[in-house]
């Protein structure tokens, strides 16, 4: 009867160790995915900036847009830390598991 409750302990660990590594692993793929949109937003914005230099010389647009540019560039480094962050995370719960067992 001992083992038989024990097993169940274990099974419940394991079983939250998996639930855990599904939920990092969905929240890291939902982080990359915001991460390429941010990309693209900022390859945009370079290149409105870019043309909008070229063909007006009003400093007041530029001035905002370089502003939005510093702020998604900004985003994108706090995801960038953030996915490093569930990487890590990840790795260490799969780690901590494969010595588990």
């Amino acid at each position: 009867m001992e083992t038989e409750g024990r097993g169940n302990i274990e099974f419940g660990v394991a079983n939250q160790e998996n639930d855990e590594i599904v939920l990092k692993r969905k929240k890291l793929l939902e982080a990359k995915r915001h991460l390429l949109l941010l990309e693209e937003q900022i390859q945009d914005l370079h290149l409105v900036l870019k043309r909008f230099s070229r063909k007006h010389r009003s400093q007041k647009c530029q001035y905002s847009l370089k502003q939005r540019l510093a702020v998604l560039s900004g985003i994108r480094v706090m995801y960038q830390k953030y996915c490093q962050t569930l990487i890590e995370e990840l790795s260490r719960v799969q780690n901590s598991r494969r010595d588990g067992y």
